[in-house]
């Protein structure tokens, strides 16, 4: 079990400490308060009897120590209004909602299977590594096109050429031979300006051809770092642009899949709900009451066209099968709902359903002298011991319902 620190609203700036630390090592799991009751929607004790051992949980006492949480920290490690929020180590104020995840608790939420969603979801994420950070644009600078290979590849041809040019210690320097044949100097117009050496053309601000290139190769490694850390800028800027964009879109997407994991969470507990929910008590007798629930299912349950053409197929109840309805992880409604399907023969595109054989993995069907053949429909799934539903195929087209319950119920 781990330990719960009461956060006040003086305390908040301890708390944002922790959240960024550094050193922290494991999820910082914050619960706020809901303003209805200023009590958090869970139980905070069982909360940190499931939590992983080395998490953190805090526990803001008041309204107003969440409304000081949500002034000095970003949106994506606000906690207000019952929620819960889970803060993963490495926790940075570039990081996007994705990576801290925040659980809605509503009144009349399922309080053990929210914590455990948290505590699983703490499991799952305990050491993830750093968070991807979002690499922003250069101060000073606005977002311009960096060059493309081709240019890149010519500027560094031209280091190339200039680091070659230049004279290094002990190496002797030989005028270059010139190619061209001198050429004859044309009549310069009157008032036009000398030549500032013999052979060379004057450049901006009177420097020579020669000069320039000297200069040139003389800063050859300073002009390439000058054009490498440009280019370095612009991808940087570039960069931090697409992982703005990145950011923004993950954002999104982590909102969309906040509301769908609370939308599906409802959609869960209004079917257990539904599924809870008793039929009215209409006779003291339990066959009746049951068939009277079974004729009640079908009318309510399935639209009028959809009943149109179809008939229940009569139906028994076999020995001991209304005992059988009446253990601890048999849901009567889900069981009825169930029985229709059999009966009008939706089960096999509606339900898991299969052959009950002899063994429990045996491929031989069970089967009695008469030619009646067992069958076995899933009421529930996806839990240990899941109940089933077990009937007969009768040969006159009639259905036995013959027992509901444990999954290992049966089975020999």
């Amino acid at each position: 079990m781990v330990a719960e620190w009461r956060v006040a609203a003086a305390d908040i700036g301890h708390l944002v400490g922790r959240i960024f630390d550094s050193s922290r090592d494991s999820a910082l799991v914050v619960v706020s308060p809901a303003s209805d009751t200023q009590e958090p929607r869970i139980d905070t004790r069982m909360l940190a009897e499931k939590l992983a051992p080395g998490t953190e949980l805090a526990v803001l006492d008041s309204m107003a120590a969440s409304e000081r949480l949500s002034d000095m920290v970003d949106r994506q490690f606000h906690c207000y209004g019952g929620s819960v929020r889970v803060v993963l180590a490495g926790a940075a104020r570039t990081d996007h909602w994705r990576r801290h995840r925040l659980f809605q608790i509503f009144p009349g939420d399922d309080v053990e299977r929210a914590c455990r969603q948290i505590a699983q979801y703490v499991e799952d994420h305990q050491g993830s590594g750093a968070p991807v950070r979002v690499v922003a644009a250069p101060s000073g600078r606005g977002s311009r096109t960096a060059f493309d290979p081709g240019q890149e590849a010519l500027l560094l041809g031209l280091k190339t050429q200039l680091e070659a040019a230049e004279p290094g210690p002990g190496r002797a320097t030989a005028p270059r031979p010139d190619p061209t044949p001198p050429a004859v100097p044309e009549p310069q117009p009157a008032g036009a300006p000398a030549e500032t050496a013999a052979g060379s053309e004057p450049c901006p601000g009177g420097i020579g051809v020669d000069e320039m290139e000297r200069l040139l190769r003389s800063q050859a490694d300073v002009i390439a770092n000058l054009v490498h850390r440009r280019i370095q800028d612009d991808l940087l800027a570039l960069v931090g642009n697409d992982q703005d964009s990145i950011a923004r879109e993950r954002s999104r997407a982590d909102v969309a899949e906040e509301e769908l994991d609370h939308l599906r969470r409802r959609m869960e507990e209004m079917k257990e709900r539904e599924e809870q929910k008793s039929f009215p008590k209409i006779s003291q007798d339990p066959e009746q009451q049951l068939r009277w629930e079974v004729e009640y299912e079908w009318l309510t349950g399935t639209p009028e066209p959809e009943r149109k053409g179809i008939e229940l197929q009569r139906y028994h109840l076999g020995q001991g099968f209304l005992k059988s309805l009446e253990a601890d992880i048999v849901p009567r409604r889900k069981t009825i709902q169930v029985i229709v399907d059999v009966l009008a023969a939706r089960c096999w595109e509606r339900r898991e359903t299969h052959q009950f054989t002899e063994k429990s993995k045996s491929d031989v069907q069970r089967s009695r002298p008469d030619g009646s053949t067992a069958w076995r429909t899933y009421v529930k799934s996806g839990a240990p011991g899941a109940p089933r539903l077990i009937w007969w195929q009768l040969p006159d087209g009639a259905i036995e319902l013959d027992h509901v319950g444990h999954h290992d119920d049966l089975l020999r």
